[in-house]
């Protein structure tokens, strides 16, 4: 070890993404910050960019007025809180396992931080730190034999470190904000600290379920394209590419399935 540093488990998310008076957006770790458990802190941050990029872009070509950007707060900051919770989940969950090993994480800790503060002379500290995971090591394994029953049903059970949440990466729908509805406007904010966004994960590691739902990721599926005489021009294309990424508009997408040539 060539140095001794403290870290406590923390997440953080800001009271407002849009800041002076919606003059600096923030996003990515200066919106948010988790534990490392789960990736949360990447995938939101891309979410952040990618809601933010094409807004900034409507803006800035005239097709839409500043107020679209205070939708930005209230559709990615309730998602931030949403993973924030998740993530400390996940990492409360990711400690079973030394804990099942008789290996305290907080004990651990403690030792860092008596390592790190106490006035001790060059090296010492190393030493302390370096003999406590030593001696804790030395227990886990002695211990090892009684304890694999219960760590098996942690890991057999998956109640420890997930690595992907389908749901919560790809299952994230807006409810307020750009999004119009019926009864609705785009371009609104429910103010600051809204959670206008709906982001309800009713558990952990549940699959993504594809929706046509307003507000969420575009589905896709295999179409093929057909002529006015109802014959297949070319070969199955996804619904994903039919979406030109370079367009600030509204995309009609019109399948038609079924003998009686049924359209939706």
């Amino acid at each position: 070890l060539h140095s001794v540093k403290s870290w406590v488990m923390d997440a953080v998310v800001a009271e407002d993404f849009c800041a002076l008076g919606g003059r600096v957006m923030l996003a990515g770790d200066a919106a948010h910050r988790f534990p490392p458990a789960g990736g949360f802190g990447m995938n939101t941050g891309i979410q952040d960019a990618h809601n933010l990029a094409w807004k900034l872009a409507a803006v800035l070509r005239g097709a839409a007025g500043p107020q679209l950007l205070s939708s930005y707060h209230s559709e990615r900051r309730p998602v931030a809180q949403a993973n924030a919770a998740l993530s400390i989940s996940n990492w409360q969950e990711a400690v079973r396992v030394p804990q099942a090993l008789g290996l305290d994480p907080a004990a651990a800790g403690l030792v860092s931080q008596l390592a790190s503060a106490a006035l001790l002379p060059a090296g010492a500290g190393r030493w302390l730190l370096e003999s406590a995971l030593a001696a804790g090591r030395g227990v886990a394994a002695s211990i090892l034999p009684l304890r694999q029953g219960a760590l098996q049903e942690i890991l057999n059970s998956g109640q420890s470190l997930r690595l992907q949440f389908p749901k919560e990466d790809l299952g994230v729908v807006y409810k307020q904000g750009s999004v119009a509805t019926e009864g609705g406007a785009a371009g609104t904010s429910t103010g600051k600290g809204s959670r206008g966004g709906r982001y309800v994960s009713g558990g952990r590691g549940l699959p993504y379920v594809p929706s046509t739902e307003v507000g969420g990721r575009l589905p896709h599926c295999m179409l093929a394209m057909l002529g006015q005489d109802r014959q297949q021009r070319q070969q199955l294309v996804s619904s994903l590419d039919l979406i030109n990424a370079g367009s600030l508009g509204l995309n009609l997408l019109l399948v038609c399935s079924g003998s009686q040539g049924a359209c939706s």
